[in-house]
Order: structure tokens, then C-alpha cells, then sequence
């Protein structure tokens, strides 16, 4: 793609003007509770036209690389920089995107190709193995490893401009966590919650149900203890026992 000519058919009229294009390849794998659910790659490219205009620079981005989408584009752009230029804090000068110079190699690059998919697996399925709190809780553990390849390229009026004719950037992310909201009601404090509930609410009448006064809750402390998620589960018990309450009532 000549980027240099795309740069050549936008129409407008900005005190500078950037593309830039981006390829990106991300890897995605995924097992949960011990069990492999995602291996797969998506793949997603195209331009980024900046702009500068009154002091300010403006940004759209598109998928598609023909000329008239690219200059709908930079219209885009343009409009920003436009509306953001009243309310500026700050004022900017071409020399913000200077030319680039020289190059630069990170010393912490590794390869990332280095472990295969069966062996970035079986890593997640051995941290995966490590966050499980026990074979009866259903607390949903889940790893996750996203690898992403990402290319980027900045042209201007005056060359290449920002970064580096071509930077490539590779990078691996794990992502460790426990779903705590799927455990079920073998959670002492739940089935707690739970007990004190239909302690209160069996064998009364529907009336009683609906009208009753849930205070005691604050009186003996609970609320005290539950965090937020907790605290708001059991309102919402309360809630659908009250509306099962009015529901039956009103078969009288």
C-alpha cells in the first residue's frame, strides 16, 4: 500500500496530517475450570488519520483503504480538531510528530514463539489447577493468554513521522482469575443468609410476608458483615420472596 499517495488525495486543509496504518494479529486461549475453550487467531488492519488543525489534533479511524474513505476520514478528524480548538489547554505544533531518528531495539525482547500452543495449554491448565479452591465449590477458575502482534507504520507530508518506518510490537499477557459470583449456596455464608431467611418467612401467612419489616437484619449485625455483592444477593432474596407473597395473595 503506497501510503505516501493515499496521503496525497486527502482534501483538506490542516496544518498537518498523519496515517497511520495498523496490523494486528491476536492469538487468544482460554481454559476454564480445567477445560480448554478458546484457541484461536483474529486478525485486524487500518489506517488511524490524524490531523492537526487551529492547535489541536484530531483522530478517525477506517477499515478501508480507498481513497474517498480515507478522506471521509480526515473530514472526521478535521470536524474534531475543529470543535476541540475553542476549548483548548494546550497548543500544539507540528513539531509534536517529529521525524524519526535512529532506532531503537528493546533488550528485553524474548521470542514469543518460544513455547508452542500444546505447551502455553498446559501452563494454563496448571494455573488453572492452581486457582481451584476445591472439588465441590463451583467457583469458575479461569486462565487466559492473549499474544498479539501488532505492526504499525507512520507517514507524513515530510516521511515517515512518530514511531519507526515499521515497529513491530509482540507481546503475551496471562490473565489469572476466580469468578466468585458463580459459587453456589455451599458458601457457608450464603447457605447462612439463606437460613435465616426461611427461619423468618416459614409458615407465615402472605400478608405477614409482604408487610414485613426486614430491620432485624441491621439490628443483629448482618449488614455489617456482607460485602456489597452479598449484601445486594440478599436483598434481592427478599425481594423475590415478597413478589412470590403478593403473587400467591392475590389467588385469594
Amino acid at each position: 500500500m503506497n501510503l505516501k499517495k493515499i496521503l496525497d488525495s486527502i482534501k483538506i486543509k490542516a496544518d498537518w496530517i498523519g496515517l497511520r496504518e495498523v496490523k494486528e494479529s491476536t492469538t487468544y486461549r482460554n481454559v476454564r475450570d480445567m477445560k480448554p475453550q478458546n484457541n484461536q487467531t483474529e486478525h485486524s488492519q487500518g489506517i488511524m488519520v490524524e490531523v492537526l488543525v487551529d492547535g489541536q489534533f484530531g483522530y478517525y479511524g477506517t477499515r478501508k483503504f480507498t481513497p474517498e474513505d480515507i478522506n471521509f476520514a480526515a473530514k472526521k478528524a478535521y470536524e474534531q480538531a475543529k470543535l476541540a480548538a475553542p476549548f483548548a489547554i494546550h497548543q500544539f505544533n507540528p513539531e509534536a510528530r517529529p521525524i524519526v531518528k535512529g532506532k531503537y531495539n528493546s533488550p528485553f525482547i524474548k521470542n514469543t514463539n518460544a513455547l508452542s500452543a500444546g505447551e502455553i495449554c498446559e501452563l494454563l491448565l496448571e494455573a488453572n489447577q492452581k486457582l481451584k479452591v476445591s472439588d465441590t465449590s463451583r467457583t469458575q477458575s479461569i486462565a487466559k493468554n492473549n499474544l498479539v502482534d501488532r505492526y504499525q507504520k507512520i507517514f507524513t507530508g515530510a516521511g515517515l513521522s512518530g514511531y519507526s518506518d515499521s515497529l513491530l510490537t509482540k507481546s503475551m499477557r496471562l490473565n489469572l482469575f476466580k469468578d466468585y459470583e458463580s459459587m453456589d449456596s455451599d458458601a457457608i455464608i450464603s447457605k447462612g443468609i439463606i437460613s435465616i431467611l426461611i427461619s423468618v418467612f416459614s409458615g407465615q401467612k402472605p400478608e405477614d410476608i409482604i408487610n414485613a419489616k426486614m430491620d432485624f437484619i441491621d439490628k443483629i449485625g448482618l449488614s455489617n458483615h456482607l460485602s456489597q455483592t452479598r449484601a445486594n444477593g440478599l436483598l434481592a432474596m427478599v425481594k423475590q420472596i415478597k413478589i412470590y407473597a403478593v403473587a400467591y395473595n392475590s389467588k385469594k
